[in-house]
């Protein structure tokens, strides 16, 4: 028999205005208990006023959000169980770390209220789990950023949060730093299992850290995931360009067969029976050669090369005149063909994605 999964925050036909502005558009979304999830999407795609929905900081035009099966909108934010960890620190500068992480406590209500001593231990206790407690001592000041938001992250969970809410958490840090806290905080989620929501807008970070990622984009969700699924199954054009750099070509569809320049592939359900269709291709997706035998092939010439890290990146003119390629190759893959500016290569992808263009669907959805 199969158990059924208990949803620790539940989100039906969220609706929220600034004046004119239409910040989120009948949002529906289940949270599961335990899990890390990613809102992930451009500037104004309304990810972090639905975290402060979530949080009670804004209260919602319409729609309802429960936490745990209760109606959030009869409780205030204090009453919430949320701990909400903020971009930039939000620390006392002149308490020390120990006072820093304790304060929550020492103003919680009388009768909710640790004594001195068990204050002084849960805060101590926080510390050591995020591998601080040798700053309990220091001033914030005397703290890398890294450090600093660690400190901030133990101020909210002292508190014993049901709901961890973290606003672009690693923004201010330097990648170096955000690379190590993204596996670090991965880690500690894995430790203490507190039901987390993280707003991001680095796709690198969502896809990385996640349990599932939220793709929000004008204020609709267009698609929900595992990092795999969005990534490799994306919903439609926006997430596909969206998560990664994408060349596109231009294609329609004859009987079920999606026509795309000289190649012929099976086209998918959701891309109908006829109609023209953008087909997107990941750079990695696409083979380079000198030759193929019997197989389509585009004629590109090569602009420019440019080693990046694990890969080297091509940029290329399709022969027909129709815009630019971009191609990428591992140093292996690279080293075995040694391409030349100005060469002219055949290039042919490995794997399209393909949907219908806006003219023929006017909404894609996940």
């Amino acid at each position: 028999m199969e158990v059924e999964q208990i949803m620790s925050i539940h989100i039906q036909d969220i609706e929220k205005r600034f004046g004119g502005f239409i910040a989120l558009r009948g949002v529906d979304l289940e949270i599961k208990k335990g899990e890390l999830l990613a809102l992930l999407g451009p500037s104004g795609s309304g990810k972090t006023t639905l975290l402060r929905i979530i949080a009670g900081l804004e209260a919602p035009d319409a729609g309802v959000l429960s936490l745990d099966g209760e109606d959030a909108g009869v409780k205030k934010a204090r009453e919430r169980g949320i701990g909400f960890v903020f971009q930039h620190y939000a620390l006392f500068r002149h308490k020390t770390v120990l006072q820093n992480v304790a304060f929550g406590l020492e103003v919680l209500p009388w009768r909710r209220r640790p004594g001195r001593n068990e204050i002084r231990r849960r805060a101590l206790d926080i510390l050591k789990l995020v591998q601080l407690d040798w700053t309990a001592d220091r001033l914030p000041s005397q703290l890398s950023g890294g450090q600093r938001q660690r400190v901030a992250l133990a101020r909210a969970l002292v508190l014993e949060p049901k709901y961890l809410l973290l606003d672009e958490p690693f923004g201010a840090l330097d990648a170096k730093v955000r690379k190590e806290l993204r596996r670090w905080l991965r880690r500690l989620h894995e430790q203490v299992g507190v039901t987390s929501i993280f707003v991001t807008h680095d796709q690198e970070e969502a896809l990385e850290l996640a349990d599932r990622v939220v793709i929000l984009n004008e204020g609709r969700i267009e698609q929900v995931g595992t990092p795999d699924e969005v990534y490799s199954h994306p919903a439609n054009p926006f997430v596909t360009q969206f998560l990664g750099s994408v060349n596109l070509f231009h294609g329609r569809i004859r009987d079920g067969v999606a026509q795309v320049g000289t190649w012929e592939v099976d086209a998918p359900e959701h891309a109908g029976a006829s109609g023209a269709v953008f087909a997107f291709v990941r750079p990695h997706e696409i083979e380079l050669r000198r030759r193929f035998i019997g197989k389509a092939a585009v004629l590109a010439q090569v602009r420019q090369v440019r080693s990046f890290g694990s890969a080297v990146k091509l940029d290329l003119t399709r022969e027909e005149g129709d815009g630019w390629l971009e191609v990428e190759l591992s140093h292996e893959e690279f080293q075995n063909l040694r391409p030349q500016v100005g060469e002219w290569l055949l290039a042919r992808p490995r794997r399209f994605r393909i949907f219908p263009q806006p003219s023929e669907a006017a909404r894609w959805t996940a």
